[in-house]
C-alpha cells in the first residue's frame, strides 16, 4: 500500500530516548495540526530499556532520561537511579505527553526498509511483522537508529561442561545461577559486567566471582558529578565544565594521558589502570563494593572454553589458559557500542530532509543529546550545517577503542558550541537533558554565560583534536570531508 503525498509532516524511525527526543521536538514545531508517525520494531516505546537487564544500576539520576523538557511524575528524590520499569513508565508518559501535542500516529511492531527522497518528500518503506510492507510519504524522516541495541546472546563456547548465559536473557538474582555456588566469571569489564558483578557479590556475598575485564574500564565519580544536599552549592564539578576540561587535554592522539587525567579528576574504577571509558557512572560505594567482592580481575579477552583431559579451560586472547571447575558460569557482558557494522551513513541527507542518528555518523555521544539538538536544527531548515563534524564511531572502535569515550565528549562539545551560533538560545535553556540542571540556578547560569564568552575558542581547538583523529583513519570531520 502507497500512502497519498505527505501523508505525515515528520516520520521518526526508532522509539528510543534518541527517537522520543526527535519526536517531543518536531511536534513542537509542526503543532497541533500536524501529523507525525513513530515506528518501531518493539511491542512499545522505550528502545534498549525493552531489553537491558533487570538490575541496571550505573547510570546518571533519573531526571535525564527523558524527551525535550517533559518532567518525570513518579515522585522521587533527585538522586534517585532509576529502574529500568521507572525508565520504561516514563518514556511511555513522554509518548502520551507528545500524543496530547499533535495528532501522532504509532506502528510498533514495524520495521524500517528503505527510504526515497523525491522532490520535497520522503518516501519510506515499513514492514510489519507479518511481512506486509506499505510505502508512506513524509515532509521530513528522522532515522533514530541510534546506537542500535541489541539484547546479547549467551557466548557459544566450544565446552558443554561450563554454562553460559546472557544477563539480558536470566537475571544473575533470581534465576539459576542464582540457586547454586558454582563459580562464575563475568566476562566483560563495562558497565553490564560492573552491574552484573555488583549484582551478584551484593546478592550473594562470598560467591567466587571473576572478571575478564579486556583493557579495564574507568567509570565517571558519580559523587562528584551529581553531589547531593548542600554540595549542589560549593562541591562537585558541573559536568559541562569537567567535560570541557576533559576534552581540552585531547589532541586527537594523546588519549591514555588524557585517560591520566580523567583518573585523577572525576574519574575511577575497580580496576587497577583501566585503560577504556565509554561514558559510564560509578558510585564510590559500589566501586568498593565490586573491588572487595570480586576475586580477581583479569586484564585479558576470552576467545573460548574448551574441555581438556583435566577440566574446563580458558582460552584467552594472549594466549595464557585457566583452568576452571566443571558447572562454571560464564556471563557474558561483553558490551553494545558500536558493535554493529552496518553500512555509512551520512547524520543528513544534502537536502536536509533526512536526518539519520547512528554510531557510523555520529554527532554526539549520547544518541539523546542528537535527537534533541539536530531535530531542531532540521526543522528550523539549519542542517546541512558544513562546521558540524561526524565521527564513524564504528570504526573509532576497530582502530583506537581506547579514544572512544574522549573522543565522544569531545565531539559533543564541538557541535554543541557549532549548534549554539545557530539556534535560538530558549533551544538550549529548555534542554532537560542537560547534567548542569542538576546544580542550583545562580552555578548553571555562571556556566552558561562561560560557555556563551569562551565556546567559539573551545570549538577550534576540539575541532584541531578531531582532525587529528582523522589522520589516523577513522571517519571524522565535516561532511564535506567525505562527499
Amino acid at each position: 500500500m502507497t500512502g497519498s503525498a505527505g501523508d505525515y509532516d515528520v516520520v521518526v524511525l526508532g522509539a528510543g530516548i534518541a527517537g522520543l527526543n526527535a519526536l517531543a521536538v518536531a511536534s513542537e514545531y509542526v503543532g497541533r495540526e500536524g501529523r507525525v508517525l513513530l515506528v518501531d520494531r518493539r511491542p512499545g516505546p522505550g528502545g534498549m530499556w525493552n531489553d537491558t537487564y533487570a538490575y541496571v544500576r550505573l547510570h546518571q539520576p533519573h531526571r535525564f532520561f527523558t524527551a525535550g523538557d517533559i518532567r518525570w511524575t513518579q515522585g522521587r528524590h533527585p538522586e534517585h537511579l532509576a529502574s529500568k520499569g521507572e525508565v520504561l513508565e516514563h518514556l511511555q508518559h513522554c509518548l502520551d505527553v507528545v500524543a496530547g501535542r499533535t495528532r501522532l500516529d504509532t506502528r510498533f511492531g514495524s520495521e524500517y526498509v528503505s527510504h526515497l527522497e523525491r522532490g520535497d518528500l520522503v518516501d519510506v518503506t515499513l514492514r510489519d511483522a507479518d511481512g506486509t510492507t506499505s510505502t508512506l510519504a513524509a515532509r521530513r524522516l528522522v532515522k533514530a537508529f541510534g546506537y542500535d541495541i541489541h539484547a546479547n546472546p549467551p557466548l557459544s563456547l566450544s565446552s558443554d561442561r561450563v554454562r553460559s548465559i546472557s544477563p539480558d536473557e536470566q537475571d544473575v538474582r533470581t534465576g539459576p545461577i542464582a540457586q547454586d555456588s558454582a563459580p562464575v566469571w563475568v566476562v566483560g569489564g563495562g558497565k553490564t559486567g560492573m552491574d552484573t558483578a555488583l549484582a551478584l557479590v551484593t546478592e550473594q556475598p562470598g560467591r567466587h566471582v571473576r572478571m575478564l575485564v579486556g583493557g579495564g574500564t574507568a567509570f565517571t565519580v558519580r559523587e562528584k558529578m551529581f553531589p547531593t544536599g548542600v554540595h549542589r552549592w560549593i562541591a562537585g564539578s558541573r559536568t559541562n565544565q569537567w567535560v570541557s576540561d576533559f576534552s581540552s587535554r585531547f589532541d586527537g592522539t594523546n588519549e591514555a594521558e588524557a585517560m591520566a587525567w580523567f583518573l585523577r579528576h572525576g574519574g575511577h574504577s575497580p580496576v587497577d589502570a583501566p585503560r577504556d571509558y565509554e561514558f559510564g557512572i560509578m558510585g564510590r560505594e559500589e566501586a568498593a563494593t565490586i573491588r572487595a567482592g570480586v576475586v580477581e580481575f583479569v586484564r585479558d579477552y576470552l576467545e573460548d572454553v574448551q574441555d581438556t583431559a583435566v577440566g574446563p579451560e580458558l582460552k584467552l586472547r594472549s594466549g595464557a589458559t585457566r583452568p576452571v571447575e566443571d558447572g562454571t558460569w560464564l556471563v557474558n557482558c561483553t558490551g553494545y557500542l558500536a558493535r554493529h557494522d552496518r553500512p555509512y551513513e551520512p547524520f543528513v541527507s544534502p537536502s536536509g530532509r533526512v536526518l539519520t542518528i547512528s554510531d557510523r555518523s555520529a554527532t554526539t555521544h549520547l544518541t539523546s543529546f542528537a535527537g534533541y539538538f539536530l531535530t531542531h536544527a532540521m526543522m528550523r531548515d539549519r542542517l546541512p550545517l558544513a562546521d558540524l563534524y561526524e565521527v564513524d564511531l564504528v570504526e573509532l572502535r576497530q582502530k583506537a577503542k581506547p579514544a572512544m569515550g574522549i573522543t565522544g565528549l569531545t565531539l559533543t562539545m564541538h557541535n554543541t558550541g557549532v549548534l549554539f551560533d545557530v539556534l535560538p538560545k530558549s533551544v538550549f535553556v529548555r534542554c532537560g537533558l542537560d547534567f548542569d540542571r542538576w546544580y542550583p540556578t545562580p552555578r548553571a547560569l555562571g556556566g552558561a554565560v562561560r560557555f556563551m564568552v569562551t565556546h567559539r575558542r573551545v570549538v577550534a581547538r576540539q575541532r584541531r583534536a578531531l582532525d587529528a583523529l582523522r589522520e589516523r583513519g577513522v571517519r571524522s570531520g565535516p561532511l564535506a570531508q567525505h562527499a
